[in-house]
């Protein structure tokens, strides 16, 4: 060979040998790449991932994510039923009179459930005839009375319960038969109530005339409470008692009313039982001269019924 021929020989292997160098440098360089591209694949595809955040809502309190509230129903709101005034005891025009004379007067008043009235006055005004009428002994002669809608009569008589000025029994009667009577008669009679009331008061058995004035008042005020009436008509249950027995009655009357019942108690003793006055009624000679709720009375006034009762009388 030439000097020519070996160096084009050699500049041919130079050059092979530089390709070689350059595909293996090449392929070098292509590995150590490689895998830091895929490498930053994956973090982006990382950092993708992280910026999707699902969204929760954080409770305000601690707890309140993890309760469910109930569905509410809406309740319709109520109409209140409008208020009807019913009384107990209605009394119009009444008018009666005994041996062309006058006793009452053209009364007209009304009382109402739970109520009681005072109704006051001197002897001789008419107190006791108009509870004698409102209990279906006397009948009116003129004017109307009703109890609960019912015109006074027999079927009222069940429905009011009457003590009378200076007691209900007779001289001859025992407690027991007087307690008998007012059970075979008398359906709404509470026995219980009247043997706790006849303990109570340490009535003793025996025959009424033979009882003091004070045990005679304590057992018709027995009777008379221990039936459960929708009206009470009181006739000076107080009288001319000794103070213990009058306090005793004070005790059962403060017991008795405040309930549904309706109470009319006469009385000259008004300073004792004007505390549980809700209405009064002034009468004189068979008139009504004043009436009214005592409170108000008291406000207008400027006086107890006691005083009242003492600036109208005198």
């Amino acid at each position: 060979m030439t000097k020519l021929e070996d160096r084009i020989r050699e500049e041919l292997e130079k050059t092979e040998k530089s390709e070689k160098t350059e595909k293996i440098e090449k392929n070098e360089k292509t590995e150590k790449s490689s895998p830091k591209k895929k490498k930053k694949k994956k973090g982006k595809a990382k950092a993708v991932e992280m910026q999707v955040i699902p969204e929760v809502e954080i409770p305000e309190t601690p707890g309140e994510a993890d309760e469910v509230p109930e569905p509410v129903d809406e309740v319709p709101e109520e109409t209140p039923e409008p208020f009807v005034y019913k009384p107990r005891l209605v009394v119009k025009n009444l008018t009666k009179s005994m041996a062309n004379q006058v006793i009452l007067d053209d009364l007209s008043f009304d009382l109402a459930e739970g109520r009681v009235l005072g109704l006051m006055g001197p002897n001789g005004a008419g107190k006791s005839t108009l509870l004698r009428i409102l209990a279906g002994l006397f009948h009116p002669t003129k004017g109307t009375v009703t109890v609960n809608g019912e015109p006074v009569g027999l079927k009222t008589k069940g429905m009011v319960s009457y003590f009378p000025e200076g007691g209900l029994v007779g001289f001859g009667e025992s407690v027991s038969s007087a307690r008998a009577f007012f059970v075979k008669f008398f359906p709404d009679f509470d026995k219980d109530r009247f043997d706790e009331l006849v303990d109570r008061f340490q009535i003793p058995e025996k025959r009424v005339g033979h009882l003091s004035i004070g045990y005679r008042v304590r057992l018709s005020m027995a009777l008379c409470l221990s039936r459960e009436a929708d009206l009470y008509l009181l006739d000076e249950p107080l009288g001319n008692l000794d103070p213990l027995v009058r306090d005793d009655i004070i005790d059962l009357l403060v017991e008795s009313v405040g309930g549904q019942a309706s109470f009319i108690i006469t009385s000259q003793r008004v300073r004792d039982i004007e505390s549980i006055f809700d209405e009064v009624i002034f009468l004189d000679k068979g008139k009504i001269v004043k009436q009214g709720p005592a409170e108000v009375l008291r406000m207008e006034e400027g006086l107890s019924m006691d005083d009242l009762y003492k600036e109208i009388y005198r």
